[in-house]
């Protein structure tokens, strides 16, 4: 990233932050889904398994 000595000793610290950050993103926007599914579930009536597919697969759903 940058050639200074206190840039290579914070860079490693900031690239795990990055990831922690990433993958906690990646939590939450499976757990809007999740909630999601769970309405539409108690609602209209569909199976469970809608939502273990969702959460397993964790692909971004179409809007």
């Amino acid at each position: 990233m940058c050639g200074n000595e206190i840039c290579s000793i914070i860079e490693p610290y900031l690239n795990g932050i990055r990831s922690s950050l990433e993958e906690l993103i990646e939590m939450v926007g499976k757990l809007k889904r999740v909630t999601r599914y769970e309405r539409v579930r108690y609602m209209d009536g569909v199976q469970i398994v809608n939502l273990n597919q969702l959460v397993d697969k964790g692909e971004p759903e179409d809007s």
